[in-house]
């Protein structure tokens, strides 16, 4: 519904976050992400494998951006480019 109106549609999910195929942005905190990734915990924790898997999950999801939250190592946004 939200598509069909051209409006902001933020998911904050703890669920398997391919059901929220679509959103403008997704919010998961690491240990969501992690879960949906299918890695083990702390995975994500390393900067070299947190952008290939962030990468997947944003287009697992099908979603405009990607917001993981990670705790006192602050956030990480991806998304694709406007133009």
């Amino acid at each position: 519904l939200a598509q069909d109106h051209n409006l902001v549609w933020t998911v904050d999910s703890q669920q398997d976050l391919r059901q929220f195929a679509g959103a403008t942005i997704v919010t998961p905190n690491q240990p969501e992400a992690e879960l949906n990734c299918g890695v083990e915990p702390n995975t994500l924790s390393n900067p070299a494998l947190l952008r290939p898997y962030g990468t997947g999950l944003l287009e697992a999801i099908q979603t405009m951006s990607l917001l993981i939250t990670r705790g006192s190592d602050g956030m990480t946004l991806f998304g694709h480019p406007l133009c």
